[in-house]
């Protein structure tokens, strides 16, 4: 179905270019609890795949989702309410943060930025043999490749840290769940943050992830 052009403030831009997946390389689950059960993030981030229920869930409340397949500097700011960075693992080309601080700064486009987890060590520490190709293969990004966000926000003030968090706090008086996310290391003066109380690290089986 054909539908007129939305107003700016209902469309959403999901960046897919710099989501990646197997066999592009090994980025292990998400979830760092369920890495026993499923390994590797084997689909990628995209409206269609991982993020099916925040896509059902927009779009229930009246927004429009287009997905990005270029980079951050082809698309016109003034067409979207606000772009949507979720768990990259691609990184940025140089011409990018100067393109996105334009638009937020001048353009008026809004930014939903997710980082998950990002643990140097406890990447080290992942690898497996390849099945199909018998080849070891070794983590190529956390659950977000947070050096790369880091770089591309770095303009707008904005940094992540490189620990593992996980936990439940409530917002907007719902329970949420933060599932081996990163945490906020860097930000604007006059910006309004929320904090939660966390554990530091995820608990697999009688393990303790990324907790150093």
């Amino acid at each position: 179905t054909v539908v007129p052009t939305p107003p700016r403030r209902k469309r959403l831009l999901f960046d897919t270019l710099h989501s990646s997946a197997y066999p592009n390389g090994f980025f292990p689950n998400d979830d760092l609890s369920q890495l026993s059960v499923e390994l590797m993030d084997w689909n990628g981030d995209s409206p269609h795949t991982n993020y099916v229920p925040l896509y059902a869930s927009l779009r229930a409340s009246g927004f429009y989702v287009e997905t990005l397949r270029a980079d951050l500097t082809s698309f016109d700011a003034s067409l979207y309410g606000a772009l949507l960075l979720l768990d990259p693992e691609e990184p940025f080309l140089p011409s990018e943060p100067a393109k996105l601080r334009a638009d937020v700064t001048s353009r008026g486009l809004g930014l939903v930025v997710a980082a998950d987890w990002h643990a140097p060590d406890l990447m080290a520490s992942l690898d497996y043999t390849d099945e199909a190709t018998k080849q070891r293969r070794v983590c190529g990004a956390g659950g977000a490749n947070v050096p790369a966000l880091n770089e591309l926000l770095e303009p707008l003030g904005i940094g992540f840290g490189s620990q593992v968090y996980s936990g439940t706090y409530r917002l907007g008086g719902a329970a949420v769940a933060h599932f081996s996310g990163s945490s906020l290391r860097r930000f604007p003066a006059g910006g309004r943050l929320v904090s939660a109380t966390l554990s530091r690290g995820v608990k697999r089986g009688d393990r303790w992830l990324g907790g150093e």
